[in-house]
C-alpha cells in the first residue's frame, strides 16, 4: 500500500522486492563481439552510427532519426486522466534529448475502466485542451534544445480482462476510434492500437476456442484488430496508425499467439507474418514489436502458463533474448515490406546500445530502435551520442529494477538512481508502507499511560490505542479509534507536518531510546486506506426520524467537510456550497500530486451513504456573495450557517506581467494548464503555498529558483526535507525582504528588488543600510501569507474581522461569530493551520452547532 495510490485498495502486503538481473560484464566492443560468437548468436554490430540519424518520412511526417522512446507507464496522471506536470516532464526530457519518435504511454479509452484512478492517462472530450498543451510543450522542448520536433504516437488501450460478447466488441471498437479522433484533435501525429499485454485486441488474437466471427480461425481472431485499423483510417486518414504487437506470447496453457504448437519456447511466426501483411494492407504505418516479457521459464511442466517478469533472472542470456527479438522483427519486416518496424530489448547493453542498434538497422532487422527503461534513465541518450560520439556509462540504465518496483506498488514510476531527486522519495515511500515494516514499527510503541505523542495531535487522537489494535491485527478497532478523532484521516495523516512535527511523532518517547520515533503517521495512513477499501469509512447516519434542522456549510475544504460529516451523523440535513467544481479545498486543488495525490476517493467514500439517502446536498460553482447566496438569504433558509470558505488570496507587492498569486499558479500547475516557460523564478515565502510553489516551479523546468523569506529559516512554513535546498539551481535567501518589482517598457517583469535583514537590539529585524539589490527573474510567485478573498469579506456584513484579516469569533475556543446562528472554522479563523487542525476545528464547530440546534424549540 502506498499513499500515492489514492485508490487505497489495500495495505501493501509485502516488502518492496529488490529483484536482481543478469550481471553486466561487457568491457568493450571486442568482448561484446566475442561473447556473441561464443553464444552462437546472430547479433550484428556496427561502430558506424550513421544509420541511426537517417530520417524517415511517413505520410508527410518527417521522423528526424531512428531513436524511439517506448511507452512506459508513469502512473502520474491527474485525477481526470490528463497529463500532470510530472508526465509532461518525462516526455519533454526525451524530446529535448533528441528522440525522433516518441511513443506516449497508454491512455485508456474509457476513464471508468482505468485500473488505477488518478494514475493512468485517459483522453476525453473534457481534457482535450490539456493534451493539446502537452503535444505543443513536447515539440517546443525539442526545438528549444535545437532538435527537430519528434513525431508523437499516442497508445490507445482497451483492457480485455473479462469475457466480451460480439456486442461488447462493437462498443469497444467505437470507443477506440473515438479516442483516435481525440488524439488527432489534440495534435498527435499518430495513434497506436495496443495489441499486447492484457489489451482486448491481444486477447482476441489468442481466442482459439472462441465461437463466432471473432474467434477460432486466424482470419476471425485477427478481425477485431483489422476493423480497428480500418475504422481509425476512415475516421482520421491523416493519422499515422501504429500497432504495438506481441508477436510471440510465450505461454503454453492456453497457447499464446505466435507460439509453436508443440513447444511454447519456440516462436511460430506464420500467423504474425500474415497479420503484419494484413495490417499494412489495412493502412497501418508502423509496427512496434514486443515478444512478451523477454524471459522464458525454465521448467514448462511447472511454469507453463506465464513468462518470467522483467525483473526476474531468466534461463536465457540477455543477448539471446535480444537476438531472438531481432529475428522476429526481421521476419515480420520481410513479410510486410514497406511497413517500418520498431524493436526494443536493448537496455542490458548499456553504453554499447548504439553499436548493436546500428548493426540491426544495417542488417535490416528493424527501422527504429525502441528504448523504454533505457530512455527513462537516459533521456539525453540520442543527443549525447550525436555530440560526443559515445554514451556516458554513468547515465545508462543499470537494470536495478526500481522503476518496476514502483509500478508494482502503484506509485509514480521513473528511474530512481538517475533521477533521484524526483523518484528517490517515491521509492522510499513505497518501501515505507510495506506491512512487515509497519508491524515492526507498531511493536516499538511503549503504550505510555500519559502518552506524550497525543499532545501535538489535534482532535485528541488516542495514538497508543490505535497502534495497539493494529499490532493485534484488529484493523477495524484501530480505524474506529482514528475515526473518532478525525473523519478525514487519510488527508490529515498525509498532510501532517513533516518531521519532527508530523502526526504526533515529535513527542514520541521512543526517540529517546532509539533515536527514531514510532512511524505513527505511516500506520495511520495504512489503516485508514485499508478501512476505506473495506467500505468502513462512510458517515454513520442515524435512522429516521431526522432532527428536522438544516445547516448550510460554506466551503468544501477540510473544515467544511469534517463539519458536514459530523452534522449528518447527528441527524441534521446539510447543504455544502462550494465555489469550485470539486470538493477538497486547498489540498485537493493546490497541493501538487507529487506530495498529495488527492482526496477525491476518501471524500466520495465518506459521503456516499448521505448522498444515497439524500441527506446531503452539494452545490458546486456557488461563490459566496457572487454566484452563490448571501448570508441573509442563507439564514432565512437554514437553521445554522458555518463559514469555512478558506483563504485563497496571497499578499501582493504589486502587479507585473510575470507575477502570479501562488494559489492561482498551483491550481493551474496541478490541472496541467500552466504553459508559460519558466527560467529564473522567485517564490515570496511565508505561507503554506511557498513550498508547493517551489516544487511545482522546478517540476515545470525552472533553472534558477530563489526562495525569499523575511525571517530566519526556523520560522519558515516549510515541511519538505532539507535536501530540497541542495537541489541544483535552488537559492534560499533567508532574512531577505522583498521590496518590489522591476519591469521593462512593456510591463514585463525583469527583476525583484530585495534587501537583506539584520537583527535589531529589540529582537526585531531591520534592513541592512545600503544593501538593496535586484535579482533578475522572469517569474515571481507570491506566497507570503493568505488573506480572505475581498469578495468574501464584502459579503459578510455585520461580522468582525481582525487586523490580520481573519474572521473573529465571540471568544477564543468557540466558533460562534458575532452574528447569531453563524459560525466559522478553519483557515478563515486560524489563518491556515495544518489540515488535521482544520479538520478538528470543523468537527468541533459541528458539535457546537449541534448543541445549539438541540436547544432550539
Amino acid at each position: 500500500m502506498n499513499p500515492s495510490d489514492h485508490t487505497g485498495s489495500s495495505v501493501y502486503s509485502g516488502a518492496v522486492p529488490r529483484p536482481s538481473c543478469w550481471p553486466f560484464y561487457i568491457q568493450d566492443i571486442a568482448q561484446l563481439r566475442a561473447e556473441t560468437e561464443r553464444l552462437g548468436l546472430a547479433l550484428p554490430l556496427s561502430e558506424e552510427s550513421k544509420p541511426l540519424w537517417k530520417e524517415l518520412v511517413l505520410k508527410s511526417r518527417r521522423i528526424p532519426n531512428r531513436w524511439c522512446a517506448q511507452p512506459v507507464a508513469g502512473n502520474d496522471a491527474l485525477p481526470g486522466g490528463a497529463p500532470s506536470p510530472l508526465t509532461l516532464r518525462r516526455y519533454t526530457r526525451c524530446a529535448a534529448g533528441g528522440f525522433g519518435l516518441i511513443w506516449v504511454e497508454r491512455v485508456v479509452v474509457n476513464p471508468r475502466a482505468r485500473s488505477r484512478p488518478g494514475g493512468g492517462l485517459a483522453i476525453t472530450r473534457r481534457n482535450l485542451g490539456a493534451f493539446a498543451d502537452f503535444t505543443r510543450a513536447v515539440r517546443r522542448a525539442a526545438r528549444d534544445s535545437r532538435f527537430r520536433a519528434p513525431v508523437l504516437i499516442l497508445q490507445l488501450a482497451h483492457a480485455g480482462g473479462r469475457a466480451f460478447s460480439d456486442r461488447d466488441l462493437v462498443k469497444a471498437r467505437g470507443q477506440i476510434i473515438a479516442a483516435a479522433d481525440f488524439a488527432a484533435r489534440a495534435g498527435f501525429d499518430g495513434v497506436d492500437i495496443q495489441c499486447c499485454g492484457n489489451s482486448l485486441p491481444a486477447k482476441m488474437l489468442a481466442a482459439f476456442e472462441r465461437p463466432g466471427k471473432y474467434g477460432g480461425p486466424f482470419e476471425n481472431r485477427a478481425r477485431f484488430l483489422r476493423e480497428l485499423v480500418r475504422g481509425v483510417r476512415a475516421k482520421r486518414p491523416e493519422l499515422l496508425i501504429a500497432v504495438r504487437l506481441n508477436a510471440y506470447a510465450a505461454c503454453a496453457c492456453p497457447p499464446g499467439f505466435g507460439v509453436a504448437g508443440g513447444n511454447y519456447r519456440e516462436p511460430d511466426l506464420r500467423e504474425p507474418g500474415k497479420l503484419a501483411k494484413f495490417l499494412r494492407e489495412d493502412g497501418a504505418a508502423l509496427l512496434n514489436i514486443t515478444a512478451n516479457s523477454p524471459n522464458l521459464r525454465a521448467a514448462p511442466a511447472e511454469r507453463a502458463r506465464l513468462p518470467f517478469a522483467d525483473c526476474d533472472i531468466g534461463d536465457e542470456h540477455p543477448l539471446a533474448i535480444l537476438s531472438r527479438n531481432l529475428a522476429i522483427a526481421g521476419a515480420l519486416r520481410a513479410a510486410a515490406p514497406g511497413l517500418p518496424v520498431v524493436i526494443g530489448g536493448w537496455t542490458w547493453l548499456r553504453q554499447f546500445i548504439p553499436a548493436a542498434a546500428a548493426g540491426a538497422l544495417r542488417a535490416g532487422n528493424a527501422d527504429f530502435i525502441g528504448l523504454g527503461r533505457a530512455a527513462l534513465a537516459y533521456p539525453e541518450l540520442p543527443g549525447d551520442l550525436r555530440r560526443a560520439g559515445k554514451l556516458d556509462f554513468h547515465k545508462c540504465c543499470s537494470l536495478c529494477q526500481a522503476c518496476l518496483c514502483l509500478a508494482r506498488a502503484g506509485a509514480r514510476a521513473g528511474c530512481v538512481p538517475r533521477d533521484a531527486l524526483v523518484y528517490g522519495p517515491e521509492y522510499r515511500r513505497a518501501r515505507r508502507f510495506s506491512m512487515p515494516r509497519l508491524l515492526d514499527e507498531a511493536r516499538k510503541c511503549r503504550n505510555c499511560e500519559e502518552a506524550a505523542c497525543r499532545i501535538s495531535v489535534p482532535g485528541n487522537l488516542d495514538i497508543p490505542a490505535f497502534i495497539r489494535a493494529f499490532e493485534q491485527d484488529s484493523l477495524r478497532a484501530a480505524f474506529t479509534v482514528i475515526r473518532r478523532a478525525n473523519v478525514l484521516p487519510e488527508m490529515g495523516a498525509m498532510l501532517a507536518y513533516a518531521p519532527p512535527q508530523r502526526a504526533g511523532e515529535a513527542n514520541c518517547v521512543e526517540t529517546i531510546f532509539s533515536g527514531r520515533p514510532v512511524a505513527i503517521r505511516d500506520i495511520m495512513i495504512a489503516v485508514s486506506q485499508s478501512a476505506r477499501a473495506r467500505g468502513w469509512t462512510g458517515v454513520r447516519l442515524p435512522p429516521e426520524p431526522l432532527s428536522g434542522r438544516r445547516v448550510a456549510v460554506v466551503g468544501g475544504g477540510p473544515s467544511g467537510l469534517a463539519a458536514a460529516a459530523v452534522l449528518l451523523e447527528r441527524g441534521h440535513a446539510v447543504t455544502i456550497f462550494e465555489s469550485r467544481k470539486r470538493l477538497g479545498g486547498v489540498p485537493e486543488i493546490l497541493i501538487p500530486a507529487a506530495r498529495f495525490p488527492g482526496a477525491a476517493h476518501e471524500i466520495r467514500a465518506l459521503f456516499k451513504p448521505a448522498l444515497e439517502k439524500r441527506r446531503l446536498d452539494i452545490r458546486f460553482g456557488a461563490e459566496f456573495g457572487r454566484t452563490g447566496p448571501d448570508l441573509d438569504r442563507l439564514q432565512r433558509s437554514f437553521d445554522a450557517v458555518l463559514l469555512a470558505a478558506g483563504l485563497w488570496r496571497n499578499l501582493s507587492l504589486g502587479d507585473a506581467d510575470g507575477v502570479a498569486d501562488a494559489a492561482c499558479f498551483l491550481e493551474r500547475a496541478k490541472a496541467g494548464r500552466w504553459t508559460a516557460r519558466l527560467d529564473s523564478a522567485a517564490v515570496l515565502s511565508g505561507g503554506d503555498c511557498a513550498m508547493d510553489s517551489s516544487a511545482a516551479a522546478l517540476a515545470l523546468g525552472a533553472r534558477k529558483l530563489y526562495i525569499i523569506f523575511p525571517g530566519p529559516r526556523a520560522e519558515m512554513h516549510w515541511c519538505a526535507e532539507e535536501i530540497f535546498f541542495k537541489r541544483p539551481g535552488v537559492h534560499a535567501l533567508m532574512l531577505t525582504r522583498p521590496l518590489g518589482y522591476e519591469t521593462n517598457a512593456k510591463g514585463k517583469l525583469t527583476g525583484l528588488r530585495v534587501c537583506p535583514l539584520v537583527a535589531a537590539p529589540d529582537g526585531s529585524w531591520r534592513d541592512v543600510p545600503g544593501s538593496r539589490y535586484t535579482i533578475a527573474v522572469d517569474a515571481v510567485f507570491e506566497a507570503a501569507g493568505l488573506r480572505p478573498a475581498a469578495s468574501l469579506v464584502s459579503a459578510l456584513p455585520g461580522l468582525r474581522f481582525l487586523e490580520n484579516g481573519l474572521l473573529a469569533t465571540r471568544r477564543a475556543g468557540i466558533f460562534q461569530t458575532d452574528r447569531e446562528g453563524v459560525y466559522a472554522a478553519g483557515a478563515l479563523v486560524n489563518g491556515g493551520a495544518s489540515v488535521p487542525q482544520c479538520v478538528a476545528e470543523g468537527m468541533g464547530a459541528a458539535e457546537e452547532i449541534h448543541r445549539a440546534l438541540t436547544a432550539l424549540p
